[in-house]
């Protein structure tokens, strides 16, 4: 069963069928946001690659054979520091079953890297910053609403399993059981 269940639909979106595109054509490659997962539900994710905290390149593609439980943050929002400590408490329970990587998907390299740096982060983290985004897409036209942080959940293939915001029902544990997989073996 695949799931997305943090939309809080515009008028826009509704419209559209769903969660409204960020991609503009007249920018090549077309652009692609991690906050469109939601549009791939049951499919791959395009490429998707931004620069990561250590310097390299951070890429979902990059844990092919492994679920992966993907999660956006904003390094810019007052309760960063508690979700950072769940997703660590979370890593701790189930980062020998399931991947771990987070990206910080609205604010600054440099609050990406001093959050990734104080809690010890064991896992890659990507930067998708808030200047890019607004440099590569028309953030405001989108009708996009989502909370932070938004949790993606990627099968060993890369298809997008689930999309959910962090205040939503369950654990990472119970979402794999909700669809089938054993939290124990994902």
């Amino acid at each position: 069963m695949l799931r997305s269940t943090f939309i809080r639909s515009s008028a826009l979106a509704a419209a559209a069928g769903g969660f409204p595109l960020l991609a503009r054509a007249d920018v090549d490659p077309p652009f692609f946001s991690i906050f469109q997962a939601a549009n791939y539900l049951g499919r791959k994710l395009p490429p998707y690659r931004v620069p990561a905290v250590d310097g390299g390149v951070f890429s979902p593609s990059d844990f092919a054979g492994h679920v992966l439980y993907l999660s956006v943050f904003n390094d810019t929002d007052k309760d960063a520091g508690t979700w950072l400590t769940f997703l660590m408490s979370e890593f701790a329970s189930q980062g020998k079953v399931v991947r771990f990587a987070a990206v910080d998907g609205w604010g600054t390299e440099d609050g990406a890297k001093s959050l990734a740096s104080e809690f010890a982060l064991p896992f890659p983290v990507g930067i998708e910053s808030q200047a890019e985004m607004k440099k590569r897409s028309d953030w405001n036209a989108t009708g996009l609403s989502f909370e932070w942080p938004l949790n993606v959940l990627l099968d060993a293939r890369g298809v997008v399993l689930d999309v959910w915001a962090a205040n939503q029902d369950g654990g990472l544990k119970a979402r794999l059981q909700n669809l089938g997989l054993d939290a124990e073996k994902a």
